[in-house]
């Protein structure tokens, strides 16, 4: 199956190490995770009618560029923690 999330404004915030912890969680679960940004306006209703689980990467708005590099970097980041790498650190 398929688990998808929103990045969102008001989603759930997470530290790195909790980000990791929570992200390979659901690989437990499942290998196919959808992390789903929205336009300029947000996530329209019907995909937050669909999809309700709702992630931020921070209190703060950032640009859509910025947003995926920030993921991009927290993906690698997650992985490093899970495999307790010293990137981290």
């Amino acid at each position: 199956p398929l688990n998808c999330f929103l990045l969102a404004e008001k989603g759930k915030t997470f530290s790195s190490p909790q980000f990791s912890k929570w992200l390979y969680g659901h690989f437990e679960q499942s290998t196919r995770i959808a992390l789903i940004f929205g336009g300029a306006s947000g996530h329209g209703q019907n995909v937050q009618q669909v999809v309700s689980p709702k992630i931020s990467l921070s209190e703060m708005t950032f640009p859509h560029q910025w947003a995926r590099a920030i993921l991009m970097e927290q993906l690698y980041r997650a992985q490093s923690i899970a495999q307790n790498h010293p990137y981290h650190k």
